[in-house]
């Protein structure tokens, strides 16, 4: 019976050890998001709807369109 009792202890040991694992992982990812919102939101380029950085209307790619009289482009 003593082997018995020593593997379940090293079983719950090894899964307390996992758990205790990612709770720190997942406490690290929780901590760089905070830190990401928190830049955003110091410099003015956090934007709640969009993720990633605001650059403004400036920087948006516009499609090239066709002239209503020209063929499209192959």
């Amino acid at each position: 019976m003593g082997d018995a009792d020593e593997r379940k202890k090293d079983a719950a040991d090894q899964m307390e050890s996992e758990m205790e694992e990612r709770d720190e992982a997942r406490a690290l990812d929780d901590r760089a998001e905070r830190e990401d919102l928190t830049q955003g939101m110091d410099t003015g380029t956090h934007d709640s709807i969009h993720r990633g950085v605001n650059w403004g209307p400036e920087f948006r790619v516009r499609p090239k369109t066709n002239k209503p009289n020209e063929e499209p482009k192959k």
